[in-house]
């Protein structure tokens, strides 16, 4: 609901730089409305980023809101899914946590690191599902801030350390979470995905 940088609407992909403002016209590619809660959208989006800028390792940050453990909405069934990314403007479709995984297989890059700044995604199952696609998974147990992760922080990190391990990484998200988080609430962990 911010109005700031053209108030534009729509999806559009960047490819940011020091400095760079988040006009439409800095903008690399506009795709008009998606539905951020279908699993094409993720892995086009991935497959795009990692031809865009080729890299020796890929870290992908998911946010918006997390659902934690909740019922499928399916009619008629009693499984259980997790689900983050809710698309407000598509019906509040979300992304259940197999479709995250399935996404990212389809995409066929492996992540270095998978951080979600969502809430209710660091749980366990959400970690072991997830376990294959990313050596690195970062995720909050409990409630994340709307303004979610202090990003310029921990890109500063990352910044002054490019060679910087995924664990390193995971852990300076974390830190820098904690450092950002007052009051009770801050329950970010970073997670060594083989030890799943």
């Amino acid at each position: 609901y911010d109005s700031s940088y053209g108030d534009w609407t729509g999806t559009k992909r960047y490819e940011v730089t020091t400095g760079m403002t988040p006009t439409a016209a800095n903008a690399a590619q506009d795709l008009g409305e998606l539905n951020m809660g279908l699993p094409k959208t993720l892995q086009d989006f991935v497959a795009w980023g990692v031809a865009r800028a080729p890299a020796n390792k890929y870290a992908l940050v998911m946010w918006d809101h997390g659902g934690g453990w909740r019922s499928a909405r399916t009619a008629g069934t009693k499984k259980a899914f997790k689900d983050v990314a809710w698309d407000d403007t598509s019906g509040g479709d979300a992304l259940h946590t197999q479709e995250v995984r399935t996404a990212l297989e389809a995409a066929g890059t492996h992540l270095d690191l998978l951080a979600f700044d969502a809430c209710l995604m660091g749980m366990i199952e959400v970690a072991y599902e997830l376990k294959d696609r990313a050596s690195v998974f970062v995720g909050a147990e409990q409630l994340v801030a709307g303004d979610g992760y202090p990003y310029t922080p921990i890109l500063n990190d990352l910044v002054a350390t490019p060679p910087m391990t995924p664990a390193q990484l995971g852990t300076a998200i974390v830190d820098r979470f904690g450092v950002s988080v007052s009051g009770p609430g801050g329950t970010l962990a970073a997670i060594n995905s083989s030890q799943l």
